[in-house]
C-alpha cells in the first residue's frame, strides 16, 4: 500500500520487529506506559503509531491515500492486548468507543478518573457539595469562587458533564 517513496519506512519499521510465534514486538521508540506505550515511527514530519503502519503494510486499512489512512477516525486495536505488538494477526479497525470499551474489558483503562487525574481540581466529594450547594440556590459564581474553579466548571459538574 505505501508506495516507493516509502521504501524506507518500510525498512525502518522491519528492522525494529521482533517476530515471534504471538506478538511481533516493537524495539523501537514507545510512548510512556502510562499513556499507552505504543510503539511509535516518525513518518511525513509526524510521529505514527507502528501499528498503524503495521495495519497499512498489510492492507488491514485500505483507502485510496496514505494520507487518509493516518488521520482515519479508526483506532487500530490489539486482541493480544499487547501495545507493542505489530502482528497484523493481532490486529484490528475499530471505533474509539470499541477501544474504549476493549480497554476496560481487559481492565487497563491506563488514564486514572477523577480523584486520581493528575489534572483534578476538586475531589469527588467536593462534587458533590457543589452540587448540593447548587442545588440549594447558591449562585454558580459564589460557588466557582469558593472551590476556586471557574463559572463554566461548576455548570458542568451540574449538568454531569464533568466528573460523572
Amino acid at each position: 500500500m505505501l508506495t516507493k517513496q516509502n521504501e524506507s519506512l518500510q525498512r525502518r519499521f522491519w528492522s525494529k520487529v521482533e517476530k515471534t510465534d504471538g506478538c511481533w514486538n516493537w524495539t523501537g521508540a514507545t510512548l510512556p506506559r502510562k499513556t499507552g506505550g505504543h510503539g511509535q515511527i516518525g513518518f511525513q514530519r509526524r510521529v505514527i503509531g507502528v501499528h498503524r503502519i503495521s495495519a497499512m503494510l498489510h492492507h488491514l486499512l485500505t483507502p485510496d491515500n496514505v494520507e487518509f489512512t493516518l488521520d482515519s477516525h479508526f483506532h487500530i486495536l490489539h486482541t493480544c492486548n499487547n501495545p507493542r505488538c505489530v502482528n497484523p494477526a493481532h490486529l484490528y479497525a475499530g471505533t474509539h468507543k470499541q477501544n474504549m470499551e476493549d480497554l476496560a474489558r481487559a481492565g487497563n483503562r491506563r488514564l486514572p478518573r477523577g480523584d486520581q487525574h493528575h489534572g483534578t481540581k476538586v475531589t469527588n466529594q467536593q462534587v458533590q457539595e457543589i452540587r448540593k450547594l447548587r442545588q440549594s440556590g447558591i449562585t454558580r459564581r459564589i460557588v466557582a469562587e469558593q472551590f476556586g474553579i471557574s463559572i463554566t466548571h461548576v455548570t458542568r459538574i451540574c449538568n454531569n458533564k464533568a466528573r460523572l
